[in-house]
């Protein structure tokens, strides 16, 4: 009978052990949008592996991005993604912290009182700007020349006839 709460007590102790991540390492790739012309937000996507001390993870994972928190999805390789509106979005680097359940327990309560933990790791997602569209558009363009040739026209006949 008292070997039960030994025995789980053992298997607790072996899941909260697997779910710490020693000597995290990170390898990522990012996406950003890039063409503005057409989008009222710029997207930003990174995926990445995570590998404790050498071994792939697989352990819960949560985001702080700029004082916002977001979920960190897990498939094949963990992604995290947000939008921003184009008048907020900054070029440069981009700055994802992230954490495992522990770093984001105690990420929620320093929120409250001030103190920010230190991160599992960090993934850097550069932003190079958005392209919003040439300075002038087409249909400017061709209003422009069109006062110009019809300026040149008068003033030509203007000329032949005086």
């Amino acid at each position: 009978m008292h070997k039960l709460p030994a025995c789980l007590l053992v298997a607790f102790i072996g899941i909260v052990s697997a779910n710490s991540c020693k000597e995290p390492a990170v390898t990522s790739k990012s996406y950003t949008t890039v063409d503005a012309s057409v989008l009222t937000s710029i997207a930003y996507l990174t995926e990445f592996e995570l590998s404790c001390g050498g071994q792939p993870a697989k352990i819960p994972l949560y985001a702080e991005i700029g004082g916002q928190l977001f979920n960190v999805v897990r498939g094949n390789k963990y992604q995290v993604s947000w939008t921003e509106e184009i008048a907020k979005a900054t070029r440069g680097d981009h700055i994802v912290n992230l954490y495992d359940d522990e770093g984001f327990a105690q990420l929620r309560k320093s929120q409250r009182s001030g103190d920010a933990p230190t991160p599992l790791t960090s993934v850097v997602v550069n932003h190079p700007g958005a392209y919003s569209g040439p300075l002038l558009n087409s249909e400017h363009l061709a209003a422009i020349t069109g006062v110009i040739v019809v300026y040149i026209a008068i003033t030509c006949r203007g000329k032949l006839l005086s």
